[in-house]
């Protein structure tokens, strides 16, 4: 069996297994959650998004960083993510 991008409710009979990202449930698109300054950057200066996004930071600043955008991570696994799976 093979993962499809066809929401099951759109899939064909023989496609059983559906992968999408999180904010695919969520948001009905593809999204990725922006941390820190990577927003401002990617629509300013994309490269300079990408070389920053690679940037090795210690764990005590990656975590602070990536803080403020979690609560809306654990927001959505819990609206759309769990009851998904739940239906399984």
């Amino acid at each position: 069996m093979r993962p499809s991008f066809v929401k099951p409710a759109d899939a064909i009979k023989d496609e059983q297994e559906y992968l999408c990202r999180l904010p695919v449930l969520s948001m009905g698109k593809d999204y990725w959650w922006p941390v820190g300054e990577q927003l401002t950057l990617l629509k300013t200066d994309p490269l300079k998004a990408a070389i920053e996004g690679a940037r090795k930071i210690p764990d005590e600043e990656a975590l602070k960083t990536v803080a403020p955008v979690l609560h809306l991570v654990k927001k959505d696994l819990v609206e759309y993510g769990l009851p998904f799976l739940a239906k399984i």
